[in-house]
């Protein structure tokens, strides 16, 4: 008897329906693992589940010995109580998902077959999709996304429908129909992320080793291009999406393709007087370099004349010729814009300009000419905050050794320590522990400088991770020490809590168990002194990743199941029914559950799904936990389950009748 015809086949819903359930799917168990369902074990089971005989010590009949030590038999068994069909259809998502990865595809059709929510029907076509895929039988795959293209048209917006489209999408365009993908992609419903897939398409048709393939690329910009017109954001957001989506254009070979947009962009006449950030007019400026129309970009910055925002395109322009190739020219257009800059009076306006040309130089590796320009800005803090952007510049464009030589000029002691553990980290890489020793204690030595909370709050961590990749010596200690010192500048608000769990994993890294359990017991403190505030379940929720991180698993899961559920007030209703299992509790009883399924200690990791109140946050644990379950975990435990074929091996199995239409393999 299968579990569809178990529910076809149950009377209207009683009191007992639940525990009726619970008895039918441990016979099909049985039944499925060839154990006798003798007439003593249908009695033992019946006493077991009999609600008002819970006083009894349990006798455990050997089916229920098996299922208990099962975890995909508990999930379906758990599926089948949910009374919301999608509930159900997410967790036997995940085990449809499982029982593929381990060739068991009659049991994946079974469960199949009871999934009627679209969504997730159309999830679990995507997993029998995947299995074939990976068996070669292409022509199948391929008729299984379709199918589940198909479902996609009965889903009604919903934060799911995104997910799932987007999926379809990807293994459309993986499949090699990127029109089939383009027509998915157009009906997802948030702009922004409809933009996005198409210009994900794009880039993976630009890729693509075929002419003919990589020139349709052109086609997914274009529409991207065209949605993003009508994206329902400010005059100014909106160009500067569509400058994004030029400069792809220019990136990825399709020139004339960018020209066109950028003529367009220029029609709008963007930002006629200056807002905050750089003006999108600069944006576009260097763009036009960018795609091959110097001319015109230095039309633009002419026709700015004295205006503020001419130092800003220069500066920007400057940068654009520089990454072409042009460093001569993008030369004298810097000074132009320090001169610019220079001829306005102190304040706001000429420190944000002089910051702008400060990181463009930097990016045109013009670092003597940077640093030079910083000199000018007045205020002490705006000029230390010019100068840490361009280490973070030089750290991105992958120059370490030039970025450390920036902290001698930033006495502030957090952001030394951001700058100084990094390069570090760099050194201890390349295996150089002495320049990297030296770095550290340079990170943690006193300037002299009043500390900031804020940037203390970044660059301990940093500085802690760090000395915990070296070995133990005299300078590591001396360097703990005074992180130490420096810790405590840091208030013990709730800001300081994810210092805290941050640095217990350095410390768990170093070995350092004992370190790193006094460190997350100073967090449990200072998260109990918020246990007031909104922010406690967030705290207690970052404790439980950090907990998990170093191994604590039990105690993760105990610190996940004292976070309260306190949905915030003014979550709208719609967005309360699709993404309350976000909230902290449901995100840190996930996580537990799902590294103890990785670890194979499936029990647990069901305890923490149970223990959610929110049934879409349970259904979506039981299909993370079926997914993560260890395949060996789970065939050494299930018995009968027929072993995984030997790579090349011609399958016995047939594909799913359950999925109707889908073509049979080619050799069957």
């Amino acid at each position: 008897m299968s579990i569809r015809f178990s529910i076809a086949c149950s009377p209207a819903p009683d009191t007992k329906r639940p525990w009726r359930l619970l008895a039918a799917a441990v016979a099909v168990f049985a039944l499925a693992c060839g154990i006798p369902a003798s007439a003593e074990a249908q009695e033992a089971i019946a006493e077991q589940v009999a609600p008002d005989d819970a006083a009894k010590p349990p006798v455990l009949d050997p089916v229920t010995e098996v299922v208990e030590g099962d975890a995909l038999t508990q999930i379906r068994i758990s599926a089948i109580a949910f009374q919301n069909p999608k509930d159900l259809g997410q967790a036997l998502s995940g085990v449809i998902g499982a029982f593929l990865k381990r060739d068991r595809l009659s049991d994946a059709m079974v469960d199949f077959s009871v999934v009627h929510d679209p969504v997730w029907r159309a999830y679990a076509l995507l997993h029998f999709a995947e299995y074939h895929y990976g068996r070669g039988e292409l022509n199948t795959a391929a008729s299984l996304v379709n199918q589940a293209d198909a479902l996609t048209r009965k889903i009604f917006a919903q934060s799911d429908e995104t997910v799932v489209l987007r999926l379809v999408s990807q293994r459309q365009a993986e499949y090699g129909d990127y029109a089939a993908a383009r027509r998915t992609t157009a009906r997802i419903t948030a702009p922004e992320q409809r933009i996005a897939r198409f210009i994900e398409l794009a880039e993976a048709q630009a890729a693509d080793p075929s002419k003919r393939t990589a020139a349709g690329g052109a086609e997914s910009l274009r529409i991207a291009f065209e949605d993003a017109k009508k994206a329902p954001l400010g005059k100014q957001d909106r160009t500067r999406l569509l400058l994004d989506i030029s400069d792809r254009a220019t990136a990825l070979g399709y020139g004339a393709l960018a020209r066109k947009m950028l003529d367009y962009c220029y029609s709008l006449r963007p930002d006629s007087t200056l807002g905050k950030g750089v003006p999108v007019i600069a944006d576009l400026a260097a763009a036009m370099v960018r795609a091959g129309e110097r001319g015109r970009a230095m039309e633009i910055v002419r026709s700015l004349k004295s205006d503020i925002r001419r130092g800003y395109a220069l500066a920007s322009v400057a940068r654009a010729f520089a990454a072409t190739g042009n460093i001569e020219g993008a030369v004298p257009l810097f000074y132009l814009a320090v001169q610019d800059a220079d001829s306005h009076e102190e304040g706001a306006i000429k420190t944000g300009l002089l910051t702008h040309i400060v990181k463009e130089q930097t990016h045109a590796g013009r670092l003597a000419d940077a640093f030079t320009t910083a000199g000018k800005i007045a205020d002490p803090a705006a000029q230390q905050s010019a100068l840490f952007a361009m280490a973070e510049i030089l750290f991105g464009n992958g120059k370490p050794i030039e970025a450390v030589k920036i902290a001698d000029y930033t006495p502030d002691p957090g952001m030394r320590a951001q700058v100084l553990a990094r390069g570090a980290s760099f050194h201890i890489g390349q295996g150089d522990l002495k320049q990297a020793e030296t770095l550290l204690l340079d990170a943690v030595e006193p300037t002299g400088a009043k500390p900031d909370a804020a940037t203390l709050a970044v660059g301990l961590p940093l500085v802690f991770e760090a000395l915990y990749e070296m070995k133990k010596g005299s300078a590591r200690t001396k360097a703990l020490t005074a992180a130490h010192k420096l810790l405590e500048m840091i208030p013990d608000d709730a800001a300081k809590v994810p210092v805290m769990t941050r640095i217990a994993r350095a410390e768990m890294h170093g070995k350092e168990k004992d370190a790193a359990d006094r460190s997350l017991g100073m967090a449990w403190r200072i998260a109990w002194f918020n246990k007031d505030k909104e922010i406690f379940p967030e705290l207690l929720r970052d404790i439980a990743m950090a907990q998990l991180d170093i191994g604590e698993l039990l105690l993760a899961f105990d610190t996940a199941a004292r976070i309260s559920e306190n949905p915030i007030a003014d979550i709208d209703e719609l967005e309360r029914l699709f993404d309350r299992r976000q909230s902290p509790k449901i995100k840190a009883l996930t996580a537990v559950a799902v590294a103890a399924a990785r670890r194979g200690e499936g029990n647990l990791a069901l305890r923490a799904a149970r223990a959610m109140p929110d049934s879409g946050g349970r259904a979506a644990a039981y299909r993370e936990i079926a997914l993560a379950l260890p395949i060996e975990n789970q065939q050494a435990k299930l018995g009968a389950a027929p072993a995984p074929k030997q790579p090349g091996a011609t399958a016995a199995q047939p594909v799913s009748s359950a999925v109707e239409g889908s073509p049979a393999p080619a050799g069957r």
